[in-house]
This record gives C-alpha cells, sequence and structure tokens, in this order.
C-alpha cells in the first residue's frame, strides 16, 4: 500500500488503518505479505514516525532523470516542482468565483442557521469543495459540507475512544436533513 503525502499531515490513525487493510488482506488470502510505504519528500519523510519504508521525491527524480527518455524528464520535472513546493510550503491562490460562492455560503448560513460556525472565507482556492462547519452545543462533532459529493460527512469523536462517521443524505442547501446514520468506521483507542 503506498501513501502518497507532499506536505500535509496524515489523518488520524491513517498507519494504523493501513495496517489493519493489510491483515484484513492477509486473512482473506489476497496477499500473503503486504508493506506500506510512503512516497514523499525526503524532508518530509525522515520526519515522521509512522512509516518505516519510504521511497523519497528525490530519488524518484534522479531515477527519472537517469532514463534519459521524454517521458522520464517530465515526470523528472513535476517532482522537482513538487520537491520545490514542500520546501516552500502551501501557498494558496485565490480563485475569485470559488471565493465569491463560499461568501455567499457563508452568508446565507449566517442568516438561517447562526448556530453553525464556519470560518469567515478570505483566500479560497479553486476546487475548495469540503465546508467545515460546527455546532457550539455539538462539540464533539464536525461536519463537512462535501460540496463536489453531495453530502454532509459528521465526525464523531466521543470519549477520545470511538470514531464514528456519520452520513448525512437527501439535503437541499441546508434543507430539510433525511438523517441516515451508517457506521463506516469504529476506531481503537486514540493515542494519548
Amino acid at each position: 500500500m503506498i501513501e502518497n503525502k507532499l506536505d500535509v499531515n496524515f489523518q488520524e490513525l491513517q498507519f494504523e488503518r493501513y495496517q489493519r487493510r493489510g491483515e484484513l488482506y492477509k486473512s482473506e488470502s489476497k496477499c500473503s505479505e503486504y508493506y506500506s510505504v510512503l512516497v514523499a519528500p525526503n524532508e518530509y519523510a525522515e520526519r515522521q514516525k509512522d512509516f518505516e519504508k519510504y521511497i523519497s521525491y528525490e530519488d524518484l527524480r534522479n531515477f527519472f532523470e537517469l532514463e534519459g527518455s521524454r517521458r522520464s524528464s517530465f515526470k523528472a520535472s513535476l517532482l522537482k516542482i513538487a520537491i520545490e513546493k514542500s520546501k516552500r510550503g502551501y501557498q494558496p491562490i485565490n480563485s475569485d468565483p470559488v471565493q465569491r460562492f463560499w461568501q455567499a455560503y457563508w452568508e446565507y448560513k449566517e442568516d438561517t442557521l447562526p448556530e453553525f460556525t464556519m470560518k469567515k472565507p478570505s483566500i479560497v482556492p479553486l476546487e475548495s469543495d469540503w465546508i467545515r462547519l460546527r455546532r457550539e452545543d455539538l462539540k464533539v462533532i464536525v461536519f463537512f459540507h462535501k460540496l463536489n459529493k453531495g453530502f454532509i460527512d459528521a465526525n464523531l469523536y466521543i470519549m477520545r475512544k470511538l470514531s464514528l462517521v456519520v452520513l448525512f443524505i437527501g439535503i437541499t442547501f441546508f434543507g430539510e436533513l433525511i438523517l441516515l446514520f451508517w457506521l463506516l468506521f469504529k476506531g481503537p483507542k486514540i493515542r494519548e
């Protein structure tokens, strides 16, 4: 199993989920062995503690440069860009149409559902389509309106021992909600 990371943090229990999936594949005889390998810039790979095995972007770039074909040169140039980006960090570039949509969404939410909090949009990059919402009276829940998927996820964290994902479907832009609770993931204890 390969995890490709440029500069963002791992998701909660991400490595553990890979391990569980690998063990499941072994128990179902889909494989006899499995490896979880991180592919990332060298600096990122060396400072993380979960993945024991990794392949650095730098090593991949060097491999493609040595191959010498047009295709491998193109791949090497993409890796070089990614390495440079990882060194300077993520610098979002605002998309005016997307930012206007998020602003209108925020204004609508403020007028109709003030009990939900949402960071007021300032810089909103192209393809930003997960809007994060919270409620003060529901501190254990973080809602994500996944615009491109057409639904809202509610991530619940109860007593730091159980992780649940709740799927809300049947949403018409904060209209009536038909709630369908699906237990998608029951996580192990969160490391303290």
